[in-house]
């Protein structure tokens, strides 16, 4: 009986999921990730819809330039209809899926506050890892990227244009507080993957052992059982493309990419490869209070 109640409750559950779009960006990868979300559980798909630029980045003649916190009038139909016709393929596309959704339509001088704001009341966010913000800067991760990553308030999904569905599960760990904090939001969110295989990776400087390793092991097999672990020894991987080759379409936890999370810069070289080619889908959260 109380199982029964238990899924009962579940059914009528439902997370609230952050697609992210600014200008023409639509990314059409994101959006099959939602879709595939909602088919295994209802969800509510919320569209953040900001511009192209952000212009509380921009050097100090686009503040001259702005009005009231407004874009600046000689962008702002440009870019009013980018995000308009975005958000008429989302609102198609969500109609079309029997996803239940919502819009909001961000016009303000600080687009990438406003979605960080939003990131508090979201379970995650999903972002197009390619060209989230690309105007301002085409490398990825550019320092917008960065700052979300940072920031936010719920846990990110990179989600490259191009992806296979997934099947392994890399878990990038380095016994800080940010990367459990990551683990626990992906295990709860992306029950998805709970089949899949689990490899925990750790990143040696000088030959040591898995940070906290027996309650570390402890807790994972308490979710996945037949994880496995990986200790490399980061001076020995030459090319981290042929060393990812071994997983074949893995997703990728991580802690936030931040600036007191990441201690080993290897790690963080090696997420910034990830998604800098586009690779693979990577979860990241840190799970500190901005």
């Amino acid at each position: 009986m109380i199982f029964i109640l238990i899924k009962i409750i579940q059914y009528f559950q439902m997370k609230k999921i952050l697609f992210v779009c600014d200008g023409d960006h639509f990314s059409s990868a994101v959006f099959d990730y939602a879709r595939a979300i909602n088919k295994q559980e209802k969800i509510l798909l919320k569209g953040f819809f900001m511009p192209s630029i952000d212009y509380s980045r921009m050097p100090s003649y686009a503040y001259a330039n702005s009005y009231e916190g407004l874009i600046p009038p000689d962008f702002y139909e440009e870019e009013d209809n980018m995000m308009e016709q975005s958000i008429a393929q989302f609102e198609d596309l969500c109609k079309t899926n029997n996803i239940s959704y919502n819009i909001y339509k961000h016009t303000g001088f600080e687009s990438l506050q406003g979605l960080l704001d939003e990131t508090r009341f979201s379970d995650i966010a999903l972002v197009g890892s390619t060209h989230f913000l690309s105007v301002m800067d085409k490398d990825q991760p550019n320092m917008e990227m960065v700052r979300l990553l940072h920031d936010t308030e719920c846990p990110v999904l990179l989600v490259p244009e191009k992806f296979k569905e997934a099947e392994n599960i890399l878990f990038a760990y380095d016994g800080e507080a940010s990367c459990m904090a990551a683990f626990k939001q992906f295990h709860l969110l992306m029950t998805q993957y709970s089949t899949l295989p689990f490899t925990i990776v750790y990143f040696s400087l000088s030959g040591e052992r898995l940070p906290n390793e027996d309650v570390i092991l402890e807790y994972v097999k308490c979710h996945y059982p037949h994880f496995k672990t990986k200790t490399q020894d980061s001076q020995s991987v030459k090319n981290l493309d042929e060393w990812l080759a071994a997983y074949s379409n893995p997703v990728i936890i991580t802690g936030s990419y931040s600036r007191s999370s990441f201690s080993r810069m290897f790690r963080r070289s090696f997420i910034s490869t990830v998604i800098a080619h586009h690779q693979f889908p990577v979860f990241l959260f840190h799970g500190n209070k901005r």
